[in-house]
């Protein structure tokens, strides 16, 4: 049975004032890759060849005017990184990758939930529509802090919690990301997965559910478009 395998997590970017950020691929990358690429800025950005995964962007002024988007593509071995931002304050990202042949390419996400996670700091769940997922929990938040803002991952119905990204800016208005992932042995709900992150204001989080291989597909709905408290 086949679960998606985080195969490294690339070096993280940030710039200020309209410059382009260009994170690394992470160590390793090979074509067939599931990369997934966080990013969190003050103002809109994009990034071209990649795709917004189900529910991203979440654009909103009432996180503070952080917008954060959660992208993805499947590398092919010339995988462009870079990122603008207009005259954005300041603009942070970094990317993850999932080891081709642990997921299902053919249909990556089998689920996603989105919110806006207030002081008690939660990531929604999702239910899962294959055995041995990958839950996938991001996070964009308004800090300004560099290093290290978003921790203390914790979901007692997963197997393997890891944090995978955890990186703040302190440029001019700072930002900040995170992403835990843990994996979901059965169909049913993964729960909601908590986190540490201080910077008083909501945060943005979206939740994915990576697709393994095995050839089990439960009829469940597979995104919740709600954006209420997580």
């Amino acid at each position: 049975m086949a679960t998606p395998t985080v195969r490294a997590v690339g070096t993280s970017d940030a710039q200020s004032f309209g410059a382009a950020i260009n994170p690394g691929l992470p160590a390793g990358t090979k074509p067939g890759d599931l990369l997934i690429y966080l990013m969190a800025s003050y103002q809109s950005f994009n990034a071209s060849g990649w795709t917004n995964v189900p529910l991203s962007p979440l654009n909103s002024a009432l996180i503070k005017n952080t917008w954060f988007s959660v992208l993805y593509r499947i590398a092919t071995g010339t995988d462009p990184t870079a990122s603008t931002g207009g005259s954005a304050l300041v603009l942070i990202g970094q990317i993850m990758g999932i080891t081709a042949g642990t997921f299902l390419a053919s249909d990556p996400f089998g689920a996603s939930a989105s919110g806006a996670s207030t002081v008690t700091r939660v990531a929604p769940g999702v239910t899962t529509v294959r055995p041995n997922s990958l839950i996938v929990s991001c996070v964009g938040a308004p800090t300004v802090t560099a290093g290290s803002v978003i921790t203390g991952w914790a979901n007692g119905l997963l197997d393997s919690v890891t944090t995978q990204i955890d990186i703040g800016s302190a440029i001019s208005a700072g930002s900040g990301i995170g992403a835990m992932t843990g994996v979901k042995r059965v169909t049913e709900p993964s729960g909601p997965s908590t986190y540490v992150e201080g910077s008083g204001f909501d945060n943005n989080v979206l939740t994915l559910a990576v697709n393994g291989t095995d050839g089990f597909v439960s009829d469940t709905p597979r995104y919740d478009f709600g954006r209420g408290s997580a």
